[in-house]
């Protein structure tokens, strides 16, 4: 009898638990413009937090693309440039094609994501 009850209390803590760190580690999804203004709120002491930005890919002769350096657009139009250093190989993409970039955002002359991981969707 005890045993049964150890086994169920254990099960609901892992339960309870990863319910909880699935909803602490959720990243936000903030705008390109959004998370640039909130980058440029926070301290240079600070680590750069990582955001999730959705976006489409913006491939054209404006727009190169590169297995690095390439551009997107989020869901207010918003057009910036994504350098992406992750450790798998980005593979090509197309005009419009639908991505999740996650990584943090560096103001300056031509503000840009750093992006860390580069999730392709079918949205």
């Amino acid at each position: 009898m005890l045993r049964i009850i150890i086994l169920i209390l254990t099960a609901i803590t892992l339960i309870v638990t990863g319910y909880f760190m699935t909803v602490s580690v959720a990243l936000p999804t903030p705008t390109f413009k959004k998370a640039l203004t909130d980058a440029g709120e926070s301290s240079s002491e600070e680590m750069a937090k990582n955001v999730k930005i959705i976006a489409n890919a913006v491939i054209d002769s404006e727009h190169p693309f590169t297995d690095h350096d390439f551009y997107g657009v989020d869901t207010e139009g918003t057009i910036f440039k994504i350098n992406y250093t992750g450790q798998d190989p980005l593979e090509q993409l197309n005009n419009g094609q639908a991505i999740d970039i996650i990584g943090h955002v560096h103001g300056g002359a031509e503000p840009y994501v750093h992006a860390k991981q580069i999730i392709v969707n079918n949205r």
